[in-house]
């Protein structure tokens, strides 16, 4: 038995609702589906449907999710272990954490349920039009000697960056970075 992958190529677009399938829970990380890109960037279109199996991202290149990912039990995790995750107007139920020197970018009108940044994970929030960059529904945490960079441009400069919804928490141990572009 090998675990389940979906391995995506540079270039590759995936445009079909996934549906995650039933894994070897004995192989490394094979207690969930494998999201593997190697280099380059591979974008995800579509809604993904998970109720029950960890995700992972892995390898050294980019996935952008362009679609929701969601379940009804909304407790199977979504871990971004190596390279990055770019999100482009996507919700995402599942809790994601980011680990080591991985990455997640979110470049607009995202929203995630809860983000936990481990030990050298980072973040980066790119405020892009008239809604919040990145929204948190029930908590946000940064470990020690993690990083979440936030930045927009002037022309909105009152618009909010990150939004944490009313019921949210904050826990920050990690840096947190803000940059303005432009006047």
């Amino acid at each position: 038995d090998i675990p389940t992958q979906l391995h995506l190529y540079r270039g590759t677009q995936s445009c079909q609702m996934a549906n995650c399938p039933p894994v070897d829970p004995h192989a490394h990380y094979g207690d969930g589906l494998q999201w593997v890109v190697d280099k380059g960037l591979a974008i995800q279109r579509g809604s993904i449907h998970n109720d029950e199996i960890p995700v992972y991202k892995l390898g050294a290149g980019t996935l952008r999710l362009q679609g929701d990912f969601v379940g009804s039990g909304f407790k199977a995790p979504l871990e971004v272990r190596e390279g990055s995750l770019q999100l482009k107007a996507t919700a995402l139920a599942a809790p994601t954490t980011v680990y080591g020197a991985a990455r997640l970018y979110a470049d607009g009108d995202s929203w995630l349920r809860s983000l936990q940044v481990a030990s050298g994970g980072r973040v980066h929030i790119n405020k892009a039009n008239s809604r919040a960059g990145l929204t948190i529904g029930q908590g946000l945490q940064l470990a020690a000697h993690s990083q979440l960079s936030l930045e927009r441009s002037a022309d909105a400069a009152h618009e909010p960056v990150l939004q944490m919804e009313p019921q949210a928490d904050i826990r920050l141990d990690g840096v947190l970075l803000i940059g303005l572009r432009g006047e």
